[in-house]
Order: C-alpha cells, then structure tokens, then sequence
C-alpha cells in the first residue's frame, strides 16, 4: 500500500510539480522531527511524581511528532502536526509554537510563514512562496 501511495505521489509530483520538492519535503520533514523532539530530564528523588507526569507528557508528545509531516510545492509550504489529548503535551506543543515557525522560516527563507491554524486535532502552518 505505501509503495503504491509512493508511486502516486512521485507520478504527481513529476505532473504538476517538481521531484526535487518532493525530495525536499522529506528532507524537511526529518530535520523537522529531530528538531522537535523533547528529551527527558533526569529525576530527582523529590520531585519524582511530578517529573513522571512530565516524562509522561514527553513521551506523548515525542509520539504525535512522528506524525508531522512538511509538504513542499513550487508554490506553497505546509506543515501538518496532530495535536496531542493530553493537556500536559499540548502545553509542550503550545509552548514552542513560536520556535517552530522560527525554524521553519530559517530552513525555508523563500516562504512567507503564516500563523498557525487549529482545525479539530490538527495544526496547520501555511506558507506562500515570495515573488
């Protein structure tokens, strides 16, 4: 089934776009990962309950970040996050919202960065590509 959905996209790619933005999406995409993903802390002996709780909320968060994905096009740029049912990690995705769209407008100078768009459980930023 992936291989098939692969195949699609490249043939679409080729279609109405370019390969080499394809090849920079998932480029995008990974540095995207590595550059979201929270590490844990070391845990103390007094504050233990609380720190698992955090460690818990990492680890959730670590989990929806797998599911970003950056979509680049001649045209526009799209980044898609799942938002995470715990208030504890979407307190960690709200906290660095602004770091995101930082790092994405440094990988990607080209693009006019819009703000974040909350539709359901899922978060969109959309950039237009300057003229």
């Amino acid at each position: 089934m992936k291989k098939n959905y692969m195949m699609l996209e490249v043939f679409k790619r080729i279609w109405k776009d370019n390969v080499y933005n394809l090849y920079r999406s998932i480029y995008g995409t990974l540095i995207f990962h590595r550059f979201l993903k929270q590490h844990k802390s070391s845990i103390s002996a007094d504050n233990r309950l609380l720190l698992i709780s955090e460690i818990h909320a990492i680890d959730l968060s670590n989990r929806f970040v797998h599911h970003a994905v950056l979509d680049l096009s001649e045209r526009q740029l799209k980044l898609y996050m799942k938002i995470p049912k715990s208030v504890q990690a979407q307190k960690i995705l709200k906290d660095n919202e602004i770091q995101i769209k930082e790092e994405i407008s440094n990988l990607y100078p080209e693009y006019l960065i819009s703000t974040f768009e909350r539709k359901k459980h899922k978060l969109w930023l959309i950039g237009t590509k300057r003229k």
